[in-house]
């Protein structure tokens, strides 16, 4: 089981690699961002949690679904488990 796991998480991290990879590459060639903007907004998101540790964490923006009890984002406007619509707001501003 432990080796079918491993395999699954490998397979999510290349797939999230793989996206992440052509999200960069479609907005360097289309905002004229540069691998210097990159590495600024990254450590920027990296000390969004004041803690510069190379993680997104996500704790301190989270809050249970009404609905199936699970832990979403405040700033979602519909729950990723159940489809609920949530009503925390913006979702470019999570309180």
């Amino acid at each position: 089981m432990l080796g079918s796991d491993r395999c699954k998480l490998t397979l999510i991290v290349d797939s999230r690699t793989l996206v992440t990879n052509a999200l960069w590459q479609l907005l360097k060639a289309h905002t004229g961002l540069t691998e210097a903007d990159l590495k600024k907004y990254i450590e920027k998101v990296d000390f969004a949690d004041g803690v510069r540790d190379g993680k997104a964490t996500r704790s301190k923006g989270a809050m249970d679904c009404p609905q199936c009890s699970r832990r979403v984002l405040k700033s979602a406007t519909v729950c990723a488990w159940c489809g609920t619509t949530l009503n925390s707001g913006d979702p470019f501003h999570a309180s």
